[in-house]
């Protein structure tokens, strides 16, 4: 009996503080077999141990071979699902669905501007998904540029993949050194962790595991369907009386995914013996497999049930990842002129020095009483300019500047619109009638007014600063 490796998730302990930030994806084209489960998921589930992880369904990949809107949907709640049940935590890493982040869209056309065609006509991806169609479309050939967004958009350290999408991080690394080239260094370069025996997990007819090529074994199925998967695994014709090679064998291969160092050498000295027969190792796999899973299909039952809460992890999420992301494309943004607002909070310190001054009061009965509200307005406006000096304080939290000992709260512009004070500013604003008044005046809100447009209401013949 084949015994199974437990499961290297649960062998990983958090050392430290957290250095490094890791991504990765999976593309939810179809219910998810073992070969998503080694060559990715499983690594990602102990990634969350000791990294920064961020986790996610990759749907708008699935586009390029889905075009079932009611069977993505499904599948992307299924994916969702598996990977919960089988042990990433929502609370240790950033898990959402591509689609629900809009920053990766925008910035992958911006990245199509910095790639040549040339990188990408060399994609080994592209040239096999071509031979294999009979009209290759512009989505497979533009697939690593959208990948290179998905990792830049996060500034991600290392990205875990097989020898097989190598290329694709090398892709993503020419194209952020292009644009690092144009704009300055805006993008970090991730680095690959590869695991070169769990570079590829075969299917059962020895290519690739890929529901494309529908050689895959799912990992939650019923136990006659997955007999039937890997009875089907294919084998080489010799007899039961020779050696077998082991190394050579897809059967083997698929085996000692499930299995530790101590197992996978027991089972490689069965091949180089005589008498092995390749139908009781399959019979042996299935069991194997059954109860490797065994765990984590009660817990997915479960989320099954609760559709729900599925949903909200992946809403929170993509919260999650969007505060990071949209940190990379406010500076995407301005470096590329997308962002055209020309002005721009300054920093949190001392922008223009208070100056000391007197405090002069303005009452109402100081004035002539036949002076109407704008004639009072036009009164205050020629005292103030006349023998009051302006009184400006710093900056404040809000990074917009306040007229000190104003009513406004404290860092923070009281009228609507109103942009931050300058040097070489004019100490005016205007109020909703279009009236000029000195900085420092008072409307009937008692908010004072600033470069802008002030709260709705006249100058009052309030108190001046």
């Amino acid at each position: 009996m084949i015994q199974a490796a437990r499961l290297p998730a649960g062998e990983i302990r958090r050392n430290g503080e957290v250095t490094l930030r890791v991504l990765s994806g999976i593309q939810p084209s179809g219910r998810l077999h073992i070969g998503n489960y080694f060559g990715m998921m499983r690594s990602m589930i102990g990634w969350q141990e000791r990294s920064e992880l961020f986790c996610f369904i990759v749907n708008l990949h699935a586009l390029t071979s889905l075009t079932d809107g009611k069977i993505l949907a499904a599948n992307t709640l299924e994916a969702a699902t598996d990977f919960l049940a089988l042990g990433l935590d929502p609370d240790r890493a950033r898990f959402w669905v591509q689609g629900d982040v809009p920053e990766h869209c925008e910035l992958t056309w911006i990245l199509h501007n910095h790639t040549s065609m040339g990188l990408l006509e060399r994609s080994h991806s592209f040239k096999d998904k071509a031979a294999r169609r009979e009209t290759p479309h512009h989505g497979l050939f533009s697939y690593p540029v959208l990948m290179a967004a998905d990792i830049l958009l996060y500034q991600a350290d290392l990205v875990p993949v097989g020898k097989d999408q190598k290329q694709h991080l090398e892709i993503t690394r020419d194209i952020a050194g292009t644009f690092n080239h144009v704009y300055g260094p805006v993008f970090k370069l991730p680095d690959a962790a590869i695991d070169p025996d769990l570079a590829t997990v075969p299917g059962i007819d020895g290519q690739k595991m890929s529901k494309s090529y529908n050689n895959a074994i799912d990992i939650f199925t019923d136990k006659p369907t997955l007999k039937k998967r890997v009875m089907a695994i294919k084998t080489d014709a010799r007899a039961v009386e020779d050696v077998k090679d082991p190394d050579a064998c897809n059967l083997f291969a698929i085996a000692r995914l499930f299995l530790d160092a101590e197992a996978e050498s027991e089972l490689r000295a069965r091949y180089l013996l005589p008498g092995l027969k390749y139908g009781e190792v399959k019979q042996e796999l299935v069991e194997t497999v059954w109860d490797y899973f065994a765990p984590y299909r009660d817990r997915r039952e479960d989320l099954a049930s609760r559709p729900g809460y599925v949903r909200d992890v992946l809403t929170e999420g993509a919260r999650k990842a969007r505060e990071v992301a949209s940190v990379t494309m406010d500076v995407v943004r301005e470096k590329t002129g997308l962002k055209y607002w020309p002005f721009r909070a300054p920093p949190p310190e001392r922008h223009i020095e208070a100056v000391s001054m007197p405090r002069f009061r303005v009452r109402r009965k100081n004035l002539p009483q036949s002076l109407s509200s704008s004639g009072i307005g036009r009164a205050i406006r020629r005292f103030h300019a006349t023998i009051i000096p302006l009184h400006i304080r710093s900056w404040g939290s809000a990074g917009r500047s306040v007229l000190r000992e104003s009513d406004s709260s404290p860092g923070r512009v009281p009228s609507v619109g109103a942009r931050p004070l300058r040097e070489d500013s004019p100490p005016w604003g205007r109020c909703h009638s279009g009236k000029t008044v000195l900085l420092g005046a008072r409307c009937h809100t008692g908010k004072s007014v600033l470069r802008g447009d002030a709260f709705p209401g006249r100058v009052s013949a309030g108190e001046l600063l």
